[in-house]
C-alpha cells in the first residue's frame, strides 16, 4: 500500500470515527445532569435520542461519500445538501416516531435529538472539509 493509499483510508477512518467521538463526548457530558433531572428514564431517552442520530447519520452518509469520491465540484456540493435534506427528513420522522409512541420520556428525548442533531451536523461538515482536503477534493473550484 502506498502513503497516498494510506492517507485516503486514514482520512475515511476519520470521518467514520468522529460522529463516534461526538456522541460519547455527548454522553459523558450529559450523563450527570440528564441522570439528575429524570433518572434511569432520562438516561434511556438520552441513549435513544444519541442512537437515531448516529444510524440516521450512517445511513444517509455512507452512500453520499461512495459517490463524492468520483464526482466533480458541484456534484460533490449537490449530493452534500441532498444528504443534509434526507437527514433531517429521517431525522423528524424517527424523532416523531419514537416520541409518539411514548416508550421514553418525550420531553428528555427531543432536547438530546435537537442538541445531538446541531453537534453532529457541525462534526460531520468539519469531518467531510476535512477527508475532501486530505483526498484532494476541493468542494468548489
Amino acid at each position: 500500500m502506498t502513503a497516498d493509499e494510506r492517507r485516503r483510508r486514514r482520512a475515511w477512518m476519520e470521518v467514520l470515527v468522529a460522529p463516534l467521538v461526538a456522541v460519547g463526548f455527548l454522553c459523558l457530558c450529559g450523563w450527570k445532569p440528564t441522570q439528575a433531572g429524570g433518572g434511569h428514564g432520562a438516561m434511556e431517552a438520552m441513549f435513544l435520542a444519541l442512537s437515531a442520530l448516529l444510524a440516521v447519520l450512517y445511513a444517509t452518509l455512507l452512500p453520499i461519500m461512495r459517490r463524492m469520491v468520483h464526482a466533480g465540484s458541484l456534484d460533490r456540493l449537490r449530493l452534500a445538501f441532498r444528504a443534509a435534506g434526507q437527514r433531517f427528513i429521517l431525522t423528524l420522522l424517527i424523532a416523531l416516531t419514537i416520541a409518539w409512541l411514548d416508550r421514553v420520556d418525550r420531553r428528555v428525548f427531543l432536547v438530546w435529538i435537537a442538541i445531538g442533531y446541531v453537534v453532529l451536523s457541525l462534526v460531520e461538515t468539519i469531518a467531510l472539509v476535512r477527508w475532501m482536503r486530505k483526498t484532494e477534493k476541493r468542494a468548489c473550484t
